[in-house]
């Protein structure tokens, strides 16, 4: 059976994010763990990257490099201030 995770939008503290979700797996973690920027917010329980334009196809390829679907049909485009994504890059 094929690993899953699930993307969802969400913010903590005022920043956009991507969340991933998966039952727990020691391997698909440790995966997880390798993407850019991916952090693990201890109070929400949860991996998630910071959300930018780009993201869901960098976390698509990312992913399937490993053989690892992943379900984005719960993420919504975000408009970012300008600002923001200067700061980003």
């Amino acid at each position: 059976m094929q690993k899953t995770i699930i993307l969802k939008n969400d913010s903590f503290q005022k920043l956009h994010v991507i969340r991933l979700e998966f039952p727990y797996d020691f391997e698909l973690k440790e995966i997880v763990k390798g993407f850019p920027e991916c952090k693990w917010y201890l109070k929400e329980r949860v991996w998630a990257v910071p959300y930018t334009p780009t993201q869901v196809s960098e976390l698509l390829q990312y992913f399937k490099e490993k053989n690892i679907w992943l379900d984005y049909s719960r993420i919504q485009k975000v408009d970012l201030p300008e600002n923001i994504l200067i700061y980003l890059y």
